[in-house]
């Protein structure tokens, strides 16, 4: 439904633009003959219109602000909760992998300084 409403806008200003220079051709057509009208003014106040519309986008832009950026701090905290859930994630599934081990540590097992190994990493891990 936003992407109908946005394109309907840009339609709409597009109309509008066109319509402006069809006024401003069929003025030249209707005032050729008049030597009291300057065709170099014209550009003038087609800049005026343009230097209008940019400060009023400009205004919408401030308008808008603050409602994006309290998207962005959501967005930033979002991301930085499902890093940390990832995280646990992947702590989770080392421990479990590591319990079997654990259980089964005997003196006398060759795998059992690398599994001690394992679980110091695991415990003191710093990222």
């Amino acid at each position: 439904m936003d992407y109908l409403k946005r394109t309907n806008t840009i339609l709409i200003s597009l109309v509008i633009i066109l319509f402006s220079f069809a006024i401003i051709a069929f003025s030249k057509v209707v005032f050729n003959s008049m030597s009291g009208l300057e065709w170099g003014s014209v550009s003038d106040w087609v800049s005026t219109g343009s230097s209008i519309a940019t400060t009023y986008i400009a205004f919408l832009a401030y308008k808008a602000a603050p409602n994006w950026f309290k998207q962005k701090t959501y967005e930033a905290g979002f991301n930085h909760v499902n890093n940390l859930i990832s995280e646990y994630d992947s702590i989770e599934d080392n421990i479990q992998r590591l319990y079997w081990d654990v259980i089964s540590i005997k003196p006398s097992n060759s795998r059992t300084s690398q599994t001690w190994g394992e679980i110091e990493t695991l415990a003191y891990r710093a990222d």
